[in-house]
């Protein structure tokens, strides 16, 4: 098994590693690839689907908008 640091270094970024007790942070890296990379790693489309549907949850936003 994979230590958290590992993951972090492979599926976000070093620089989510270095902060990762920043979670504002660590969710930001992911957020820029999901944005800006054409095709994310899983883990970065499994944490922005996360965010995403808290998102629409807490705003009462419909659709599948990017």
């Amino acid at each position: 098994m994979r230590s958290v640091s590992t993951v972090l270094k492979t599926e976000v970024s070093g620089y989510a590693e270095e902060n990762k007790t920043k979670i504002r942070e660590f969710i930001a890296e992911f957020w820029a690839e999901y944005r800006n990379d054409l095709v994310p790693r899983i883990a970065t489309r499994k944490v922005s689907d996360i965010v995403l549907k808290r998102y629409k949850d807490r705003r009462g936003v419909s659709g599948n908008n990017q």
